[in-house]
């Protein structure tokens, strides 16, 4: 984009929309080219280029979650948001087991969760949570599993789903010690394999290329903002269902 900030003032409300929605689209964890800063806060003060936005939105099939221009960012998504996975749709791993999948789907609202773990960190704009480890959210996750599991509740599918996360093994020293197994058949891999995926959709990123460390893009609370707890329930069910039809 090679607009400067007087020239995003003069194009069409149109073509700015066009620009803005390609832009969210390209660069999820928000560019820092001033052109795009500058469309962000012309879309918050512009009604025609609001109109416009939801008509490009509407066409390209997605839909505009937030607009927060004190941080020239516009955070757009598909309309079936990644961040709630039914197990059919994650990627990479298709042929995992129903349970590897699951504890996948379900892992990746829980990793969400490890950043903003409630409605006033989602809604603070000035939360920034530290960077954390594949390590230290797959040991959170367990505990979560283990905490769910010996609650009293008449939800059989949810309990089948988290007594069968705590089924799988928590890590896999190698034989040094020195690594750990990123393979999808540990806990430790789920996580690593969910976090991988929301680097890739923009939710999160890399502390660097060595390091495992990962911390929140701004897109991630604007995701959050629709309501992924119900999510946790249909992963277990369909679970339960393709535990039922494998005999199993």
């Amino acid at each position: 984009m090679s607009l400067t900030r007087d020239e995003v003032g003069a194009i069409s409300a149109f073509e700015a929309a066009v620009r803005l929605v390609d832009s969210a689209l390209l660069h999820p964890g928000g560019p820092s080219d001033p052109a795009y800063q500058a469309l962000v806060h012309r879309y918050q003060d512009d009604g025609q280029m609001q109109a416009c936005v939801n008509d490009v939105a509407r066409a390209k099939d997605i839909r505009v979650l937030s607009c927060e221009a004190p941080f020239g960012l516009l955070y757009v998504a598909e309309k079936d948001c990644r961040l709630t996975q039914s197990l059919s749709k994650i990627p990479r791993w298709s042929q995992a087991s129903p349970l590897i999948r699951g504890a996948i789907a379900a892992g990746i609202p829980f990793v969400a969760a490890c950043f903003y773990p409630t409605s006033d960190t989602v809604e603070d704009p000035k939360h920034l949570p530290p960077p954390r480890s594949t390590l230290e959210i797959a040991q959170d996750f367990v505990d979560a599993c283990k905490s769910i599991a010996t609650m009293e509740s008449d939800d059989r599918p949810a309990e089948q789903l988290w007594r069968g996360i705590l089924d799988i093994r928590e890590v896999e020293p190698d034989p040094s010690g020195k690594t750990r197994s990123r393979k999808p058949d540990t806990v430790e891999g789920v996580i690593a394999l969910a976090i991988a995926l929301m680097v890739d959709w923009g939710y999160l990123k890399y502390m660097s290329t060595d390091d495992k460390r990962v911390y929140p893009t701004r897109k991630l609370p604007a995701a959050m903002r629709e309501s992924i707890v119900p999510h946790f329930y249909a992963v277990a069910r369909e679970y339960s269902q393709s535990q039922q039809e494998s005999g199993s």
